[in-house]
């Protein structure tokens, strides 16, 4: 029986001589695996197809076990990402914290639009031009913010959502001017009177807190068009590198 999907590759793994072993993403089935009979073939028509970030039209056929890749057509490859770098390597980063967060079967079609979404956003910011020092540093300014975007929006979908307008430990309301920090096992921003209840605590400045916020009211297609100072982007990297670590 063959089962068709909207999917995008995260991944392959070489299986034997000539087969692969596929890692998808799919909006009908969750995360899925299947092989790809032959694709290490020189003649393979397939593995080009089969590209790691390509959103596809697939087909898998299944009688037990994992099934046989049967058919998979190519909708997107996000050419510009591929040109990029720093494009690539973050969304490199995106399909690997996905493949490692979601489990096999798990279906979850707001994450496979997250991720697509993120994907377009990211194809269009590459594919701007980029003619001197400013227009290359705005260029990685947008990438980071996007890709912050994308994980924070993830994890909270997974359920991970972090505090941004009350302080974590004691709930009352953030008050401006005051000196906050990010708690990971606390679950967001803490005021100063209550860090010392938190096992780790990173300092967060209130532009962070501010980005923070409209991250979470806004679309990632609007996220671009902001600008962060690089003690906010170094506090924002650093805040989410640990909340990651902690959800594990």
């Amino acid at each position: 029986m063959d089962f068709s999907y909207t999917a995008i590759v995260l991944g392959k793994r070489d299986i034997g001589e000539t087969d692969r072993l596929y890692t998808f993403f799919t909006q009908e089935g969750g995360k899925v695996k299947a092989m790809g009979r032959g694709s290490r073939k020189p003649a393979a028509k397939l593995a080009g197809h089969l590209e790691t970030l390509s959103l596809i039209d697939l087909s898998i056929a299944r009688s037990r076990g994992r099934g046989n890749i049967s058919s998979a057509v190519v909708e997107n490859m996000f050419p510009h990402i591929r040109r990029d770098e720093v494009s690539l390597r973050t969304a490199l980063e995106a399909v690997s914290i996905i493949d490692r967060r979601m489990e096999d079967g798990e279906v979850d079609a707001e994450v496979f639009l997250l991720l697509l979404g993120f994907l377009r956003a990211l194809e269009i910011v590459s594919a701007l031009p980029r003619q001197g020092s400013d227009e290359v540093s705005r260029f990685s300014e947008k990438v980071f913010l996007l890709s912050q975007g994308f994980l924070w929006k993830f994890l909270d979908r997974l359920g991970y959502r972090i505090e941004v307008r009350r302080c974590a430990a004691g709930q009352e309301s953030l008050v401006a001017g005051e000196r906050y920090c990010f708690s990971p096992d606390l679950g967001g921003i803490v005021c100063s009177r209550h860090r010392e209840g938190a096992r780790l605590t990173l300092p967060f400045g209130e532009n962070a807190v501010k980005f923070l916020r409209l991250l979470f009211v806004n679309s990632l297609t609007s996220l671009p068009k902001l600008s962060v100072d690089r003690e906010t982007a170094i506090s924002l990297r650093r805040a989410l590198k640990s909340f990651l670590d902690w959800t594990g």
